[in-house]
């Protein structure tokens, strides 16, 4: 076997492949709340029943819908979360090589991406942070190769999880320069288009917004008074600049299900537009180093 080969990006990307698939052999299934919710919505829109009163955030679960209609496991939402999570690394890697136009740093979102234990292993609970992320790195890497499919996938990223919603500045800074205004901002037009059409039709259907995995709250009841809407406030901006967010429903309640959504993804965008700005942020960026600070905060 040739040095090339054995230095080959594809090669340090299987074997982180390798080493999550063991991981994942290792852990058990632990069934959680949220897994009922995702399993149901699958197996009826698997017999062509869309009905978006079941709570929870469905954009990934679509790509389940196919492996039910094979398998018809009891455990699809699991299944297709571990799938994604084993699409990790390669997803990681073609997002950071095209994002910075560099394989090394294709290969270092890929490592931070695949040793973060929360995004893949809790796949086994019945969460959907392997699917949010695989979404998000292909709308990156899709944004970056001027992909009119990012939009897709965005618009799924956002319904899985709305944490995706992070991406937007990015997407911003990457639309094509050239065309119309809505050619320009195709991605990001029909990325906000998909998950305005699910809550127009949840809306339709059941008469509020189901917020998330949590039916007793609505559009009105989860601000919770004015207090709580500060509060709401800090747990935005706590998903984007913190590792331990804030739990909206019940503060006392926050647990590591609340850890880590889109945190490492973040903190590797802002360690490279920190070091390398003039590849990744405009001339304001540059011109203004303590705007540098905000990110890294």
């Amino acid at each position: 076997m040739s040095i090339r080969r054995l230095t080959s990006p594809w090669l340090f990307i299987a074997l982180m492949t390798a080493g999550l698939f063991a991981s994942l052999l290792g852990a058990t299934n632990s069934l959680d709340r949220d897994f009922y919710f995702y399993q149901e919505f699958i197996q009826k829109l698997a017999d062509f029943q869309f009905d978006f009163s079941v709570p929870g955030f469905h954009g990934s679960n679509l790509f389940a819908v196919p492996w039910y209609w094979i398998t018809s496991s009891e455990i699809a939402a699991i299944e297709i979360q571990l799938l994604f999570a084993l699409l990790l690394p390669a997803c990681a890697y073609l997002a950071g090589k095209e994002l910075f136009n560099s394989k090394w740093h294709g290969l270092m979102l890929a490592a931070i991406v695949t040793m973060t234990p929360f995004v893949s292993v809790i796949s086994k609970i019945g969460y959907t942070s392997s699917g949010l992320f695989v979404l998000m790195l292909l709308t990156i890497y899709g944004a970056c190769k001027g992909k009119w499919w990012a939009g897709v996938t965005f618009g799924l990223a956002m319904l899985t999880k709305p944490f995706a919603i992070a991406l937007l500045p990015l997407l911003w800074v990457k639309r094509p320069k050239n065309g119309s205004i809505i050619s320009r901002h195709r991605i990001i037009i029909l990325g906000l288009i998909i998950p305005a059409m699910y809550i127009a039709i949840q809306y339709l259907q059941v008469g509020h917004i189901i917020v998330g995995v949590h039916p007793e709250l609505s559009e009105s009841t989860v601000w919770q008074g004015p207090t709580k809407i500060l509060m709401n406030l800090a747990y935005a901006l706590q998903i984007l600049f913190s590792v331990h967010n804030y739990h909206y429903p019940n503060p006392a309640g926050t647990g590591h299900e609340n850890l880590l959504h889109t945190t490492p993804l973040l903190i590797f965008l802002a360690l490279f537009a920190f070091m390398k700005p003039s590849q990744f942020i405009v001339t304001l960026w540059e011109q203004n180093p303590r705007l540098q600070a905000i990110p890294l905060g």
